[in-house]
């Protein structure tokens, strides 16, 4: 069976020091603040690090139906990348943020990979891409938040 691979990648840079960025992205309960009406409810297990699990359920089914999507944290390098695998739920799509200083801010690269196959491909394709894009362009709502913050 042939593997297509549904990817989202975009690159933007946010006016603030790295750390600050790192650890804007790294608080999952960021999340619902910059991810939209799409987080219904996220909680991690514990601290984060490389190992955690991320508690999520999204409003991305059948008619805005939400949809368990727990992730497992697969890189958690401060302040250079974190990283997260899905784990449940109907697709399992990869998400990798690497942060890098950029001028007097932070460069910030979003990746965002899902296998579909099969059956899933042509079920799920256009949905899957088109909540995948979401996922890419609200960070400029992350942008606007991130730099909207006092200054540490």
């Amino acid at each position: 069976m042939l593997c297509a691979m549904a990817s989202v990648h975009r690159t933007i840079v946010i006016n603030r020091p790295i750390d600050e960025v790192f650890a804007f992205f790294a608080d999952v309960a960021n999340d619902p603040k910059w991810r939209g009406h799409g987080v219904k409810e996220v909680a991690i297990d514990g601290p984060m690090h490389t190992g955690a699990r991320v508690r999520q359920r999204l409003a991305v089914g059948p008619f805005g139906a939400a949809v368990k999507a727990d992730m497992d944290v697969v890189a958690y390098e401060p302040p250079r990348e974190l990283g997260f695998q899905v784990v449940t739920g109907p697709l399992r799509p990869r998400v990798q943020f690497t942060f890098a200083p950029s001028g007097t801010g932070t460069e910030v690269t979003f990746r965002i990979d899902a296998p579909l196959t099969g059956l899933k491909k042509a079920a799920m394709g256009k949905m899957a891409e088109k909540n995948m894009a979401a996922e890419a362009s609200a960070l400029d709502d992350a942008k606007r938040l991130i730099e909207s913050q006092p200054t540490r």
